[in-house]
């Protein structure tokens, strides 16, 4: 996260070591009650009708942050190649979207000072608008000339907003055509002490009859993936931060 953008991108490096020490003197649960393991429940992809097509096409390409403030690099990257790679009749010499080949020639909105300690002019990480740029930037430096771009900025956890976000997600899990993003604080998902910690993540797959959605958390030093209830997300989407405003999604699709 922003831990600030380690647990990815966030408040800032302050913030992380008093919460490291606060964690350290009371270490909590892993995760909240409400936020369940990939590894302790998979029976969603054991059902054969739910195909998961995002999860399969997202999960060969799921990489870790590589430090407090990139976690929109290693979500993109995970996005871009599954848009792009997977499912695809590839030549030997085609080469998969690494964070560093995203950091040297995706140039929009500084991003490769932003993922860094210091960012610019002491932002660092990306907002919700920032994360929209470098990912069009991104497909169409890998082959999709006009990538579809909807950003939804979640400012309020309401009953409309919910309904929204549930007939995005519900269009999402149809195919590999699309994937969503999400822009949250974490803690709000995971009962982390000492947040907000505002991050960014891919959605891998929406099992609609347990209103639950898994989120492939680039935080991998911290977390596997997980499922949480998507109304809880919104709540997460909704949380505002001074440096970041507020969360939201972004559905992109070829």
């Amino acid at each position: 996260m922003f831990r600030l953008f380690l647990r990815s991108g966030s408040a800032a490096l302050i913030a992380f070591f008093i919460s490291a020490i606060c964690v350290a003197g009371d270490p909590g649960p892993k995760y909240a009650s409400t936020t369940v393991p990939l590894s302790r429940d998979h029976t969603y992809f054991q059902n054969p009708a739910h195909p998961a097509p995002d999860y399969w096409a997202l999960s060969p390409y799921y990489v870790p942050q590589l430090n407090a403030y990139d976690c929109s690099v290693a979500t993109v990257a995970a996005v871009v190649n599954a848009l792009t790679r997977a499912n695809r009749n590839l030549a030997d010499s085609d080469r998969n979207a690494s964070s560093a080949m995203l950091l040297n020639t995706v140039k929009i909105a500084q991003w490769a000072q932003r993922v860094q300690k210091g960012g610019v002019n002491g932002q660092v990480g990306l907002t919700l608008d920032q994360l929209a740029l470098v990912l069009a930037e991104a497909l169409r430096q890998n082959g999709i000339a006009s990538p579809r771009i909807e950003k939804v900025q979640v400012t309020s956890d309401n009953q409309p907003t919910r309904d929204l976000w549930r007939k995005a997600l519900a269009a999402n899990e149809s195919s590999a055509d699309d994937m969503i993003l999400i822009h949250f604080t974490q803690d709000t998902l995971t009962g982390a002490g000492g947040g907000p910690y505002p991050h960014i993540s891919p959605i891998a797959a929406y099992d609609a009859g347990k209103g639950r959605v898994l989120v492939l958390d680039v935080d991998r030093e911290y977390y596997e993936p997980y499922w949480v209830d998507a109304a809880l997300v919104v709540k997460a989407m909704a949380a505002g931060t001074a440096m970041y405003g507020h969360g939201g999604w972004i559905r992109v699709s070829r």
